[in-house]
């Protein structure tokens, strides 16, 4: 497995286990995935933002500042971590 698609196995498992209704999680399958489509809300996005961060010690301000207030592509967060995170996350 490659690193972006371990990456992008992160984030569904955070997303899994971090969302509010469980019933609504759908797994990320693409790159080209809006980060919503896992069923996640506007509290579950911070949720997510933070573990990332806590796993690849990034600033959550920095999420914000890279990612906006909107709904990114899976790919858009992978690149961030690629280009920002300090540990691989496996």
């Amino acid at each position: 497995m490659d690193k972006r698609s371990e990456i992008l196995q992160i984030i569904n498992t955070i997303a899994k286990n971090e969302i509010h209704d469980k019933s609504a999680f759908k797994e990320l399958v693409s790159e080209e995935n809006f980060v919503s489509e896992a069923g996640i809300d506007s509290f579950d996005f911070i949720m997510l933002y933070m573990k990332l961060g806590e796993i690849y010690k990034i600033n959550s301000k920095l999420f914000k500042d890279y990612l906006g207030d909107g709904d990114p592509k899976v790919g858009l967060v992978i690149d961030l971590i690629e280009q920002h995170g300090t540990i691989s996350g496996t």
